[in-house]
């Protein structure tokens, strides 16, 4: 229930972050703070929603983990973007850190 709690909880603050940085909403704390109420009120009853026009949990879990392997080559290609082109040479990770990269 607490991780739970903890994912939805920075699905909200991702996604109303995610607004204001790509210049979709206003970008300052009052705005955010709003955005964030409002995706923590509209968001349970869409999941309830989905859930109810898709009552298949296995399916649902089968298409989000497919989203999710469709996104981690693009995760993985921007790890290793920031971590040899942007990264500041004084915070060089050791040999082991490039390993598990």
């Amino acid at each position: 229930m607490v991780l739970y709690t903890f994912a939805t909880l920075a699905f909200y603050l991702l996604g109303a972050g995610a607004l204001g940085v790509v210049g979709l909403a206003a970008d300052s704390e009052p705005a955010r703070n709003r955005r964030i109420k409002i995706f923590s009120g509209l968001l349970p009853p869409v999941c309830v929603l989905l859930y109810v026009l898709f009552p298949h949990p296995t399916k649902l879990v089968l298409l989000s983990g497919a989203m999710q392997a469709i996104m981690l080559p693009m995760l993985a290609s921007a790890a290793l973007y920031f971590r040899y082109r942007r990264n500041d040479p004084r915070l060089t990770p050791s040999r082991l850190w490039d390993i598990f990269l």
